[in-house]
């Protein structure tokens, strides 16, 4: 799986070499507008991998920005160096079993600290996403507005982004097995909770043709008067699964 090719049904994306430079995994990076680089990395995150499943700890967070929400919001992130699969044909689900311990997070708060699983379509700018914590889940969509073109930069883009917390309850350390399924031919992304839907959006505007995959732990409070307060000494603990990627037969 170190290149782009067609994925077989069942196939995984894991975590066995996440820490080297061959591993399917790389350190989430983003370019900023003065050509600088900010890293999703908390220097002493604690990062293992333990009979396949990926445990990353950050206690406390430390990484944050006070004019950039995105670049405050995520703390320790890792992505796919590809897209999978390589062409998405068909309804295609990517599954992972997720858990999380928060450790002096604010209680029922989600936002103050979660750990999250990614989709992400650089190219048509759609991204789907489940968080948790330790007893919130929620999903979240987000795409570019339609006043949008798709010769726009990245960074110039204007989106339109969903956030719903689903009635499921969890505790600290509970491991949930979450899926999301994106149908090309009904413009349909679905989001499904230990075998049951707890949402879906439909005409989703562009066909994405790969999704890149992205986890890690996060935080998402809002900057106040120029002046990031995502951090207070609290920290987070997360656990994944492989990813399970199925592609329905054509």
């Amino acid at each position: 799986m170190n290149g782009r090719r067609r994925l077989e049904n069942g196939e995984y994306a894991d975590y066995s070499a996440i820490l080297r430079q061959d591993s399917l995994w790389q350190p989430g990076t983003i370019k900023l507008a003065d050509d600088s680089t900010w890293t999703y990395q908390e220097p002493d995150a604690k990062v293992t991998v333990r009979r396949e499943r990926l445990r990353i700890r950050v206690i406390p967070f430390t990484r944050h920005h006070d004019i950039v929400q995105t670049l405050d919001n995520s703390k320790h992130l890792y992505f796919s160096r590809s897209t999978y699969p390589e062409s998405i044909e068909d309804e295609t689900e990517y599954a992972v079993s997720m858990s999380a311990r928060g450790v002096q997070t604010n209680e029922g708060e989600i936002y103050d600290g979660f750990v999250a699983f990614h989709l992400l379509d650089a190219e048509s700018g759609i991204a789907a996403d489940f968080f948790a914590s330790n007893n919130s889940i929620a999903i979240a969509y987000s795409r570019p507005k339609v006043t949008d073109t798709k010769i726009r930069a990245s960074k110039e883009r204007k989106y339109l982004a969903v956030f719903k917390e689903v009635d499921v309850k969890t505790s600290s350390g509970e491991l949930h097995d979450y899926r999301i399924i994106y149908n090309p031919e009904q413009d349909r992304i679905s989001w499904s909770l230990d075998g049951e839907m707890v949402s879906e959006e439909k005409n989703v505007p562009s066909r994405v043709k790969s999704f890149r995959l992205g986890l890690g732990v996060m935080t998402a409070k809002t900057i106040t008067n120029g002046k990031s307060i995502s951090n207070h000494g609290q920290g987070i603990i997360g656990q994944w699964s492989p990813v399970r990627i199925t592609q329905a037969k054509t």
